[in-house]
């Protein structure tokens, strides 16, 4: 029997991680490409459906919804500035012109020129298969037109856009007859010009009265601004000459000149050490921290806490090498990948605490820089003022050259809009004053604009595969049963501890289930048991665990097929193994082996026979079996008894690993109870069996046990749910190929 070395135990005991949380996120559980793969069939002949489909509703609306577009061109201009009588303009600019082309676009699918469109006579007369459907009879059995629902038709069938990169506006008017559709749209591009244009005629004249507004307010502004300045020049007649300031103004005003061009080079030399330090900042060499700053960084506590972190752990790596343990030894791999970690939560530390350090200095010289700026200022306001006082006397002079400024530009605007009132009152009524001309006239269209085969043949396939795959998609996120190994990652803190793969897809044929790994020792199963063997090996030696629980969550799930099979990988492993059988309803383990069913665990547990007398070999070296026993001694309360704890420390004592198949949770609560009494448990659910939420239940249940839970084995995984299962399984048989 293998032992382990109490000190490698406790060692290995301190560093056993806590039951890890599930890091999966919630719909991961619904792979995509999985999911893809599944249903690919499924979804390629819901694509051939909706071709199909899309290409006969394509025929359908051809005959009974058709839809055409005739379409006219808008051009839109800029304003004239109306300097040229000829009728040269200058554009304004670009964005001006596109707010324009957006406001006409408004105002041409507006409710005033549609309801001119829909009581123009001529519409109801030459569009006569869409007028058909608003001519009505009243009470009076007088037949009308009704305006109103032909409006709200024409907003429906009217579109106007910009077109981009241009100055052009495009109209459009969608319906089933490609005639009536163009006599609209010709109706409507007539009614919108005439629209324009009365409009345009209408904003001159506002423009006219406004011009002549602006020149009676500069001539009434003219005659004031000359009063004032005739007033100021005679009191600047009596009052004399400007009279001097005194020496102590002038001397403050030295003072204060000499203060500013202090403040002026401090501004200059922090400025220019700010300058510095953002040079270095962005330096491609990456050396912008000076001798000063790496000392205060190593300063920083979070530094010297690293260090020491650093240390401790060093120090604890020495003293394992001091009690003889090997450079190689996994407990000293630990410690030189916490001292790696620690080396490089060091590195990390320094950086922040040199960037914090820098970014400090920085902060504090633009915080003087600002302070010096802010006294620059005041020293400025302080010189200022004294100029003021200095000047006072010279405002007068100052303000008579300003009125003659103001009279003179005065003069000349009123000048200006003078001239303009006379040319715009000139070009008022010519045709080039409108800013919108039809560029292309309504033409009728000679393609469909509604249905196209592309596109109804691609609708169609768009939606029938969203229908099929959403549909899929529902099925998937309803289905709460366990598929494959990731839905096992969904389960909140719950471990896949391994999975198995179908029997029934290993390439390796013969002998039963139960014994895979003897009979097909080069199956892809035995292969998974081998890989099962080592992650419980290797968890048992770091926890020091020797008796495990094997608990299934349904009947049929199987584990007393990965009972006996872990049994038989563990032997073949050099271990001395017992598998007890504690499924006192249904026992199985002597049947998988051919050993005789008593005396067994009831009779041991019932005083009428002794562990050892109990126990039969196999014909595998170092696997030892221990049946049910006597049926009319299995009472299921003993397997929570101290006689089942006095059964386990003996077995404990004697074999490296064991192993207890019991009955499944769903029909019995004796795994449970034995968990209690054991050191570790496994829980085994079938592929498509056991649901979700039974499994958490069922782990929650064991994690509450004494024994530590060490994860769910997914049984019976079927290559054809697709992902990566279906190539491991393959790769795997083909590797075992000689």
């Amino acid at each position: 029997m293998t032992s382990v070395p109490m000190s490698t135990q406790l060692a290995a005991q301190a560093q056993r991680p806590l039951a890890a949380p599930s890091t999966v996120p919630t719909m991961s559980a619904i792979d995509p490409v999985k999911m893809l793969n599944k249903y690919k069939w499924a979804l390629l002949a819901s694509a051939v459906v909706g071709a199909i489909i899309g290409v006969a509703a394509h025929f359908v609306l051809l005959r009974v919804y058709p839809i055409w577009k005739p379409t006219a061109l808008l051009r839109c201009y800029a304003p004239r500035t109306g300097t040229d009588p000829t009728g040269a303009m200058s554009t304004q600019s670009i964005e001006e012109l596109r707010q324009f082309m957006a406001t006409e676009a408004r105002i041409v699918t507006g409710d005033r020129v549609l309801d001119r469109v829909a009581k123009n006579p001529q519409l109801q007369s030459r569009a006569t298969k869409w007028a058909a459907g608003f001519w009505e009879v009243d009470s009076n059995g007088v037949r009308g037109f009704n305006n109103l629902k032909a409006l709200e038709d024409l907003k429906d069938i009217v579109k106007a856009r910009v077109v981009p990169m241009s100055s052009l506006v495009e109209l459009s008017v969608s319906w089933r007859d490609k005639s009536d559709a163009t006599t609209i749209l010709e109706i409507l591009t007539d009614t919108y010009i005439l629209e324009a244009t009365e409009q345009a005629k209408g904003i001159s004249r506002e423009v006219v009265d406004a011009l002549r507004s602006t020149v009676t307010r500069l001539e009434t502004e003219i005659a004031g601004l000359v009063s004032q300045r005739s007033a100021l020049m005679a009191n600047l007649g009596t009052a004399g000459s400007v009279s001097e300031r005194s020496e102590s103004e002038r001397a403050r005003l030295n003072l204060l000149e000499q203060d500013r061009i202090e403040k002026s080079n401090s501004l200059t030399a922090l400025a220019e050490e700010i300058a510095g330090m953002q040079e270095r900042a962005n330096s491609s060499t990456g050396d912008k921290y000076t001798d000063d700053m790496r000392a205060e960084a190593m300063r920083d506590p979070q530094v010297m806490a690293a260090q020491g972190r650093l240390q401790e752990v060093e120090r604890a790596r020495i003293s394992l090498l001091e009690l003889d343990y090997a450079p190689d030894h996994r407990i000293i791999k630990s410690y030189d990948s916490q001292i790696s970690a620690s080396r490089q939560a060091l590195d990390a530390a320094e950086r922040e605490a040199l960037d914090r350090t820098f970014k400090g200095r920085l902060d504090r010289l633009n915080a003087d820089h600002r302070a010096v700026g802010e006294q620059f200022a005041q020293v400025e306001q302080k010189i200022d003022a004294v100029n003021k006082v200095l000047a006072g006397a010279r405002a007068v002079n100052n303000q008579i050259e300003d009125l003659s400024q103001r009279i003179q530009l005065a003069e000349s605007r009123r000048a200006e809009t003078s001239s303009q009132l006379t040319q715009i009152q000139t070009i008022a009524d010519m045709e080039s004053s409108r800013r919108v001309m039809i560029q292309q006239k309504a033409q009728q269209p000679n393609k469909l604009s509604f249905p196209k085969i592309e596109l109804m043949l691609l609708a169609g396939v768009l939606l029938t595969v969203l229908a099929t795959g959403g549909t899929f998609f529902v099925r998937e996120l309803v289905d709460q049963r366990v598929k494959s190994p990731a839905d096992i990652g969904i389960i909140p803190r719950t471990r896949l501890f391994g999975w198995i793969p179908d029997a029934a897809e290993d390439p390796e044929s013969g002998g039963a289930t139960e014994t895979a790994f003897r009979d097909r020792s080069r199956g892809v199963v035995a292969e998974s048991f081998r890989q099962l063997r080592g992650v419980l090996l290797k968890r048992a030696y770091q926890a020091g665990h020797k008796t495990v629980v094997v608990m299934a969550g349904l009947p049929g799930s199987g584990a007393t097929t990965v009972a006996c099979n872990l049994a038989l990988a563990a032997a073949a492993a050099d271990r001395r193994v017992l598998l007890i059988d504690a499924n006192m309803r249904r026992p199985g383990v002597h049947k998988v082996f051919g050993a005789v069913e008593a005396p067994g665990l009831a009779d041991v547990l019932s005083r009428e026979a002794t562990l050892d007398g109990a126990i039969q070999g196999s014909s595998v070296p170092g696997l030892d079996i221990l049946s049910a026993g006597s049926r009319e001694r299995r009472i299921v309360e003993r397997l929570s008894t101290d006689a089942m704890s006095d059964l386990l420390a003996k077995a404990k004592a004697t074999y490296d690993l064991v192993l207890i198949d019991v009955a499944p949770a769903i029909v019995a609560g004796d795994g449970v109870a034995l968990a209690s009494r054991c050191d570790a448990s496994i829980l085994v659910v079938r592929a498509f069996g056991e649901k979700r939420g039974m499994v958490a239940r069922v782990k929650n249940e064991l994690s509450d046990t004494r024994s530590e839970f060490l994860g769910v084995v997914v049984n019976a995984v079927r290559a054809a749910t697709g992902g990566y299962i279906k190539g491991n399984i393959k790769t795997a048989a083909e590797y075992q190929k000689i």
